[in-house]
């Protein structure tokens, strides 16, 4: 998955390898789902914390600002 990341400066870079280290580590704890005593509220923060910093990727930020311009042209 990281690899449709567009790394455009260092900050982006370490963002992706935040990101990737968060990814698999999301997946070995994937692992134990199904097992009884599994922990969704850890789950979940894993999930927001890569949604989080995939949102902070110079790409994304750029993507949102023509949203909100398209948006703003249209609705004023």
């Amino acid at each position: 998955m990281w690899r449709f990341f567009m790394v455009k400066n260092l900050f982006d870079f370490v963002l992706v390898v935040k990101i990737v280290y968060l990814e698999l580590e999301l997946r070995l704890f994937e692992r134990n789902m199904y097992k009884k005593g599994f922990d969704w509220i850890e789950w979940d923060s894993k999930i927001d914390d890569i949604i989080e910093l995939k949102s902070q990727t110079s790409w994304h930020k750029k993507r949102i600002a023509k949203l909100v311009e398209s948006i703003e042209k249209k609705y004023g």
